[in-house]
């Protein structure tokens, strides 16, 4: 008898080599929280007399771990995310290590090793900085009730079939899609085939079928689009 076990691997740019350390709110990462972060980055700009990015509209996703010893370590992003941002990226590597207060994460009493990310607009950190600024008060990634990707995730697995399929191995195919300002699927395309076209297909099918829509992903209040990719992999045994 032929079991198929699912695998479903999501992420916006995390690396598979994190995917065990655990994810937390990045509050806990840091002494008075992010919105402290944000104001000791603003003060190293305004001591260190940085200059703004050209791009006005400038936002970067910035990926960490914080060790069970409290050492901040940045997570590279991938070079087309620092090509598109890469005034934001490289203003992020003048001012991070100025900001010392970086603490771990607790668990049971005990420190531990996790990981989070943060948004960075830098125009928000220049003269229109203001006391308690937050991003997340303004702005939130595009979310799929009630828990986010997770919920996609299952929903796409119930409209799959793949019956009369005949697969060996592991197949995955990593597929892209956008989610638009009125929270529809939009632009759904493979990123990187399996090789097989009627298994991709068939998870193309199956996205493209997901009823339920998303809240879409907003900036200052505003809804915008995002883009997503997933990849689905399949052992058959």
């Amino acid at each position: 008898m032929r079991t198929i076990t699912f695998i479903f691997l999501f992420f916006i740019s995390f690396f598979k080599a994190q995917e065990s350390i655990p994810f937390y709110n990045n509050d806990l990462f840091y002494k008075g929280g992010f919105v402290n972060f944000y104001k000791e980055a603003h003060q190293v700009i305004i001591e260190k007399k940085l200059a703004p990015c050209d791009k006005k509209e400038a936002l970067y996703h910035q990926e960490f771990i914080v060790t069970n010893e409290g050492e901040f370590k940045k997570i590279e992003n991938s070079p087309n995310v620092y090509n598109v941002n890469k005034c934001a990226s490289d203003l992020l590597d003048q001012i991070l290590p100025e900001l010392k207060n970086w603490t771990p994460v607790q668990k049971d009493s005990n420190n531990i090793t996790a990981r989070s990310l943060f948004a960075f607009f830098p125009d928000d950190l220049f003269d229109n900085y203001k006391e308690g600024y937050d991003p997340k008060k303004l702005n939130a990634d595009a979310d799929f009730p009630p828990n986010g990707l997770s919920s996609f995730r299952d929903e796409v697995a119930k409209k799959v079939d793949l019956s009369g399929f005949n697969g060996r191995g592991k197949i995955t195919v990593i597929i892209k899609f956008v989610v638009d300002v009125d929270g529809s699927v939009t632009d759904v395309a493979v990123e990187k085939s399996s090789g097989l076209i009627e298994f991709d297909d068939r998870f193309i099918y199956a996205l493209k079928h997901v009823k339920k829509k998303w809240e879409p992903a907003k900036v200052y209040g505003n809804p915008v689009r995002q883009r997503f990719k997933i990849p689905f992999s399949v052992n058959f045994d």
